[in-house]
């Protein structure tokens, strides 16, 4: 096997397994990891299974890499993401500001926006200045910039958590007001609500449950 060909993929799951040599069965590895680790301060998965993004040990700078430690996408930028499903869009952070390119290194999203969240669903949440929005994999603005805090889109929920006026509601994928703006805050930490479960929250500094037409069924 040659040292710089990844065949292990469990190693990536553990930093502490890549820098002893040791995968997830005992297997020793050290002249495989350690081929690496003289290269890469991390390496992490890309969304992609042929893909891996690794970080430069000298220039710090991030960049996609076959299995076979072929550079695909230049190590030149400051940050860099997981392609998304299905768009394979991935960001990218270059001169303190984030773009989206292709698997392919094409830069499909110009370097905009100051804070970029991975693309779920066609959708992707992004901050331009004080305000978040949402776009699609063409940058195209498909949820104004209008809120003051958001939350990115579940694969499985057509809605998400959004927060304007200083109060929280629901919006779906269009942008349409699902629960009004009117909430201190929303539960969602240890589970994410469903069309025809309940939502816990907080309002007026009283926690209590509504349902998906805003009608209050219980406050405490």
């Amino acid at each position: 096997m040659a040292q710089d060909t990844i065949s292990y993929k469990h190693l990536l799951e553990s930093r502490m397994i890549l820098s002893s040599g040791v995968d997830f069965y005992g297997k020793r590895v050290s002249s495989f990891a350690e081929h690496w680790q003289k290269k890469y301060d991390s390496i992490k998965r890309s969304g992609l299974v042929d893909l891996l993004i690794v970080q430069d040990r000298k220039t710090k700078k991030y960049g996609y890499v076959t299995l076979k430690n072929e550079v695909v996408i230049p190590l030149e930028y400051e940050q860099a993401q997981p392609f998304g499903y299905p768009d394979k869009i991935a960001w990218v952070k270059k001169n303190n500001k984030w773009g989206a390119i292709t698997p392919q290194g094409k830069l499909v999203i110009p370097f905009v926006y100051d804070q970029a969240e991975e693309f779920v669903s066609d959708r992707a949440l992004v901050r331009l200045d004080k305000v978040w929005g949402f776009v699609d994999a063409k940058g195209n603005t498909v949820i104004p910039f209008l809120y003051e805090e958001a939350k990115s889109f579940h694969y499985d929920t057509p809605y998400t958590e959004a927060k304007k006026g200083r109060k929280w509601g629901f919006i779906n994928k269009e942008g349409e007001t699902l629960i009004p703006f009117e909430y201190d805050h929303i539960y969602t930490e240890e589970y994410y609500p469903k069309s025809e479960d309940k939502i816990r929250v907080i309002k007026n500094n009283k926690m209590g449950l509504i349902n998906w037409q805003n009608q209050e069924l219980l406050f405490l």
